[in-house]
């Protein structure tokens, strides 16, 4: 009995210890490769000296993104939960994102919600490589109808315009 009880605290310490989610291998600075990314003309200005930092824990994703749109440097940082649970984050002064996380598959899918009633929703899809030195950003961001819209030439201004955009980072060595 005495050689037993330590094959017991041994087993219950290992099936406990496996219960935290093992990293996915996001974690690093992760650089744009603007050659391979795919995006829409007027978005082209957006994704200056784009890099995008990736934290990672048992628990939680912290990405912290920053860019320069017009000459300006832009930065902001958002927290997701791996468990499914939501998220709120603020994204710049304006901008508040309601979100919900999940693992798929070794992916991140994220769904969002932003402007309240009248302002953008979409999925982001985080992929990343085998080799684990190439990750991409898939996201589907659907526009709901909104005055600006009118502004954008062929735009009606009760359109619900649809943006398809894939980026394409390279990690940071």
């Amino acid at each position: 009995m005495k050689r037993l009880v330590p094959l017991l605290i041994l087993f219950t310490v290992s099936v406990l210890g496996g219960q935290a989610q093992t990293p996915l291998g996001y974690t690093g600075t992760w650089l744009l490769d603007e050659k391979a990314s795919f995006s829409r003309d007027v978005d082209k200005k957006a994704f200056d000296n784009f890099v995008l930092e990736i934290l990672e824990d048992d628990e939680t994703f912290t990405m912290k993104v920053s860019y320069t749109m017009d000459k300006r440097p832009m930065a902001y940082d958002i927290k997701l939960q791996k468990d499914g649970s939501g998220e709120e984050n603020k994204v710049g002064e304006r901008f508040s994102v309601s979100s919900r996380t999940e693992v798929k598959d070794r992916e991140i899918v994220r769904t969002y919600k932003q402007g309240g009633d009248r302002g953008s929703h979409g999925i982001d899809k985080f992929i990343l490589s085998k080799d684990g030195n190439k990750l991409i950003r898939v996201r589907r961001q659907i526009l709901d109808p909104m005055e600006n819209l009118r502004r954008i030439p062929g735009v009606a201004d009760n359109s619900r315009l649809d943006l398809p955009t894939t980026l394409v980072f390279k990690r940071k060595i």
